[in-house]
């Protein structure tokens, strides 16, 4: 499995397999076939046109994920099946509003088209989000790592005293920012935990809502929980 490399708009750094270049990581090794791909360049392209569009904040995060699985029966091996995914995620902050967007293609064009659905998206929420992303209260989430292969996701949610449910288990924090700790992880594998959060929204009606949040060792992940607009 290749590890993602991601960048920052405002962090100078890049992932290398150089050794002695900025962001170099002898942890991990080089994929030739990975390295290849027009990385650099289709990030240059996702992150400028995301600061063009008026962006505080962008980081885009490019993966690519091999798998493979084997189907046994009375110990002989019936069969195999080997998959590769690949894509580009990028997160957008704009005008104190978060957007996301990803596609499977590659490339620059791509990418810049990927600043514009993610901008769109930023525009699309700030009406519904209860608590603005630039604010201290949810970048204390963002940079609270655990140190270890545990993942921590913070969740916002609009009412202190919202219901948070983990895996079909009820959580007992309240206030608007939250902070779950998963056991620890295994750091090849990607993890999926379904969370459902229930609140009075300002109508004084319930409301409720399900996401299911995907996380890796050592990851920080942000859920947030806004209000509906009528």
């Amino acid at each position: 499995m290749d590890r993602p490399r991601g960048l920052a708009h405002d962090d100078p750094r890049r992932l290398s397999t150089t050794p002695g270049a900025a962001g170099y990581r002898p942890d991990v090794p080089a994929d030739g076939s990975f390295a290849a791909l027009p990385l650099e360049e289709a990030a240059t392209a996702a992150l400028e046109r995301a600061l063009a569009l008026g962006s505080s904040a962008a980081e885009i995060r490019i993966e690519r994920i091999r798998s493979q699985v084997v189907v046994l029966r009375d110990g002989r091996v019936q069969t195999t099946a080997d998959d590769t995914e690949i894509g580009m995620g990028l997160r957008v902050v704009r005008d104190r509003s978060m957007g996301f967007a990803a596609t499977v293609e590659l490339h620059p064009q791509a990418a810049a088209e990927l600043a514009d659905k993610a901008v769109a998206m930023a525009e699309a929420s700030a009406p519904a989000l209860a608590v603005p992303v630039d604010s201290p209260l949810l970048l204390a989430g963002w940079d609270a790592p655990t140190g270890d292969s545990r993942a921590a996701v913070a969740f916002v949610v609009p009412d202190s005293g919202a219901r948070i449910w983990v895996q079909g288990m009820p959580t007992s924090q309240t206030g608007t920012l939250r902070r779950f700790i998963t056991p620890p992880l295994n750091e090849k594998s990607l993890y999926e935990y379904d969370v459902r959060a229930q609140w009075i929204n300002a109508r004084g009606q319930w409301q409720d809502e399900s996401q299911t949040v995907q996380v890796r060792a050592g990851a920080v992940v942000n859920v947030v929980f806004a209000n509906k607009t009528p």
